[in-house]
């Protein structure tokens, strides 16, 4: 299903008036061209949006005489101005985004969501209001605020291992078509195998597995600075080091306010309620997934300044430190059988993968194209005018089934289209998708890298960020046996269908050579009871991606703070559309009020099936503040 397809459905006239426009930034915009400052400077950068470069310590720890004492870190930032003056009594301040990963280039993420995240925050057209912005003195009009972690193109310097992009994009991309595939290790029979009169038996290796692990160390072993090709940033980018540079910045935001209001009104009671809070400055964030253990570490460290959390799609951040991985992911199976569910429900003109009424024949379609796989091989395609040849394999398959977690109205029946013809060996649709989805302008590449231009970053370097944030983050280091048995095997335990998928992407972790010198979560648990303000947690009650336990898991070590919960599926309880559950953050962020935890959001569609899905909430006539806010929510989905 389109995702304009979804206003079609409900029937929504979408046509509303909204103060500001966001679109895109400028396209002669390049962060090279603005000077980082140690104070928020903010600049016109096209679209509707102010960009700024603010520049902070390397190293939040170094002393005198440390050599890195003098080093900075230059954070990319974006801002979507509130839809009011920061004069204004209505005007509640900056809502900092993180999209998760860890490594996700918010900045990048502004054209596109700036509108909806903003509409979904502000009182759009609340109070009876005909416009935008309301008259009534409780409603409140915040700034959002895009900005890129240590490590993320656009800040600098971004994380890089690499000299040649050639060699980058051929190294990203090998490691990108690797899956593991159980056993790591097997007993084959000569004569049984393979009709030969060789009586003795070997231990064939897994093949993959060996590349997927000694690649991942020869890309990590050159990137410890102060060797000339290692990555400086690659020391200094924990999740405790983010944290604290999310301090200066809502530091940084009082004193700009200070300022503004001093150059803006006249008023002196205006500059007294707008005035800087030195080392007081609170904080509103907005996080998902890796998000949500940066904000709770943030509220664990600085539990004074939390005035509104809101936590997405919550990893147990226990675990995350620990390195241990499994919780996150124990309700991953059930979300894949809400594919074959829904598939089963749709019937064969809406669900290409539908094999008969029952979930139990879809999954062993599903389950007949992994079997052909393992015993006859990958599907050759030849190539036509329109594509080049190539096969589609096993791992290509399991990485398909692993996005089914993600955005299900995009991923459920995207995923039906191209698994379908594999029944009879059909990879054309597959191939063509796959092809779609990974091809590399090799033209645009630049001729070297320089962590210190974003211009030069490769998209696939988000991969590559996220891996050395993670890894650093966590003391565990293990050898490829010690992986096998302490962390492979519990996935496979954990789940059936995405078990492989979750070892093969944790790989790296294991043999990264730099742990942070300052990772707060190894020494202190990530926990406090006395936040200023309420957390609002918030999960589907099928991520399985960010189980539900583990938001109730954080929820309790935030005594007081709130769960919503939202009868979906996919990652984060905004993957599908729920009126509910917007309406719940929304009020979290005006008012500060949580939700009833005796009730669950139910979700205004479901993959396949739209409004007319099990459980659903039909939506009816809406109020003009309903309408705006139901845009907003379908805006984000992803």
């Amino acid at each position: 299903m389109h995702l304009s397809a979804i206003f079609f459905t409900f029937g929504l006239a979408l046509a509303l008036e909204s103060q500001h426009n966001y679109t895109s930034l400028a396209s002669d915009f390049f962060w090279t061209n603005i000077t980082a400052t140690a104070e928020l400077e903010y600049h016109d950068c096209g679209g509707g949006f102010q960009c700024a470069r603010l520049q902070l310590p390397l190293d939040w720890n170094a002393t005198a005489n440390s050599s890195t004492y003098s080093e900075v870190f230059k954070m990319a930032i974006i801002r979507a101005p509130a839809q009011v003056s920061i004069t204004d009594p209505r005007y509640g301040g900056q809502i900092i985004m993180n999209f998760g990963g860890p490594g996700a280039p918010a900045t990048e993420y502004a054209g596109a969501f700036a509108q909806p995240l903003q509409t979904m925050f502000d009182a759009a057209y609340s109070y009876g209001s005909e416009s935008y912005v309301s008259d009534h003195p409780d409603a409140r009009y915040f700034d959002v605020i895009f900005f890129d972690p240590r490590g993320v193109p656009n800040s600098t310097p971004w994380h890089s291992c690499f000299q040649d992009p050639v060699q980058f994009e051929l190294v990203a991309e090998q490691t990108a078509a690797l899956q593991l595939q159980w056993p790591p290790e097997v007993n084959v029979s000569y004569p049984h195998a393979y009709g030969v009169s060789v009586p003795e038996t070997f231990l064939h290796r897994n093949t993959d597995f060996d590349l997927l692990w000694q690649t991942n160390i020869a890309v990590s072993r050159g990137c410890v600075w102060p060797d000339p090709k290692g990555s400086i940033i690659a020391k200094y980018s924990s999740t405790a080091m983010v944290a604290r540079d999310l301090v200066e910045l809502a530091e940084r935001h009082g004193q700009w306010r200070e300022r503004q209001a001093a150059v803006l009104v006249a008023d002196h009671a205006t500059q007294h309620r707008l005035r800087w809070q030195h080392g007081e400055e609170p904080l509103q964030v907005s996080m998902i997934s890796y998000g949500t253990t940066l904000g709770a570490t943030l509220a664990a460290m600085q539990p004074h300044r939390v005035r509104r959390f809101h936590l997405d799609g919550v990893m147990d951040a226990d675990q995350y430190y620990a390195g241990t991985l499994t919780g996150d992911e124990i309700d991953a199976d059930a979300a894949v059988e809400k594919f074959f569910e829904y598939c089963a429900l749709a019937g064969p003109d809406s669900c290409a993968m539908w094999a008969g009424n029952t979930s139990a024949h879809t999954r062993k379609r599903l389950e007949n194209i992994y079997d052909d796989l393992r015993h006859n091989g990958p599907i050759p395609v030849p190539g036509t005018s329109l594509s080049d040849p190539d096969i589609v394999t096993l791992s290509d398959v399991k990485r398909q089934v692993l996005r089914l977690l993600y955005s299900p109205l995009v991923s459920f029946p995207a995923t039906a289209e191209v698994l379908s013809p594999l029944t009879y060996r059909n990879g054309s649709a597959f191939a063509a998708a796959k092809q779609a989805a990974s091809a590399t302008d090799w033209a645009s590449l630049p001729v070297s890298f320089d962590p210190d231009d974003p211009a030069t970053a490769p998209s696939a370097q988000i991969v590559f960020a996220g891996n050395m944030i993670q890894a650093g983050d966590t003391a565990a280091r293990l050898t490829q046996s010690e992986f096998v048995k302490e962390r492979w095997v519990p996935l496979r335990k954990t789940s059936k269908w995405t078990g492989d998928q979750w070892a093969s992407a944790y790989t790296p972790i294991f043999t990264w050579p730099i742990i942070f010198g300052w990772r707060y979560g190894d020494k202190h648990a990530i926990a406090s009871n006395v936040t200023a303000h309420p957390i609002l947690f918030a999960s589907n009650l099928y991520d399985g991606v960010t189980s539900l336990r583990s938001a109730q898991k954080m929820q309790a070590a935030f005594p007081g703070s709130g769960l919503l919960v939202t009868t979906g599926e996919g990652h984060t309880s905004r993957a599908e559309p729920s009126l509910c559950n917007a309406r719940a953050i929304r009020r979290y962020f005006q008012s500060g009020a949580l939700p009833d935890e005796s009730k669950q959001c139910l979700v205004n569609a479901r993959p396949f099936l739209g409004d007319e899905g099990p459980s659903t909430e039909k939506l009816g006539d809406l109020t003009r503040e309903d309408q705006a806010l139901y845009e907003a929510i379908v805006g984000q989905l992803h």
